[in-house]
């Protein structure tokens, strides 16, 4: 952890640009697997996994010659959609971490990656607020529709640029998923940008606030 901890630091000064300062970091707060926002689909996905997985493997086995190559294509499907949200899970606690500085947001993931945003590129900002009562942040209204049910995908596939000679690691959209003080983040992004609020657990607590 330790270890970790020093390298991403160290990439992240790498990373900055001259004179670039950070005003704010953090890192996500202890999720569990199976929180109040994400059981019901997890369970969904799993469930909807094996009925349609052993209808595929009762059917060709049944009615066809079975070839173990195919048998073996179909559980490793299936595996991979069983353990896609522990993976999604594990990778928002063990490698993500959030930074907002004098000039963008930086969000850092597994690998030294880093995807930004200008506060210029940021057209708005939505807080939102779980049913868990924990809040994330989503830049830019782009992916604002992904980010309804998907939160967590999201946070781990930021939205990319499609310009083909973009600044290394630019996005059109990016989320970070419940921070730690996350409250100190809003503040200043609300000094830089559009921000909206939608609740999660009660729909009339929403709002806009303009930057100043």
């Amino acid at each position: 952890m330790a270890n970790r901890m020093e390298q991403r630091e160290k990439d992240l000064r790498e990373y900055l640009r001259e004179g670039e300062v950070v005003r704010w970091e953090s890192a996500p707060h202890r999720i569990v697997l199976m929180d109040e926002d994400n059981k019901s689909a997890i369970i969904r996905r799993w469930i909807l996994t094996v009925v349609i997985t052993a209808a595929i493997l009762i059917g060709y086995v049944g009615f066809l010659e079975a070839k173990t190559e195919i048998v073996i294509l179909v559980a490793a499907i299936a595996l991979y959609n069983l353990l896609a949200p522990v993976e999604a899970w594990k990778a928002i606690l063990k490698y993500q971490y959030f930074y907002i500085t004098d000039q963008r947001v930086i969000l850092s993931c597994r690998h030294g990656a880093f995807y930004f945003m200008n506060f210029t590129d940021i057209d708005a900002v939505r807080v939102v607020t779980g049913l868990t009562g924990r809040k994330s942040l989503v830049m830019g209204s782009t992916i604002f529709p992904k980010c309804e049910k998907r939160l967590r995908w999201q946070c781990l596939h930021p939205k990319d640029d499609p310009d083909p000679m973009p600044e290394a690691g630019h996005v059109l959209g990016m989320a970070f998923y419940e921070p730690e003080n996350v409250e100190e983040a809003i503040a200043l992004l609300e000094d830089q940008v559009l921000v909206e609020y939608m609740d999660c657990g009660h729909n009339n607590n929403s709002g806009v606030k303009q930057a100043a």
